[in-house]
């Protein structure tokens, strides 16, 4: 299947994915898309850096 290029991007939609993907609970495909639409390192340092506390 072809993959379609992205439009564009309902904000509150993205708003609530970032915050989700902060917190480590978006489901895998969401966290595929959000870490394609912003072009975040997925690597596994990238998980560490993402779980360290403030």
């Amino acid at each position: 299947m072809a993959r379609r290029p992205i439009e564009w991007v309902n904000t509150p939609v993205l708003v609530e994915a970032l915050l989700r993907y902060e917190q480590g609970i978006l489901p895998r495909s969401m966290r595929l898309w959000v870490e394609e639409l912003l072009d975040i390192d997925s690597g596994p340092e990238a998980v560490v850096a993402n779980n360290r506390p403030n």
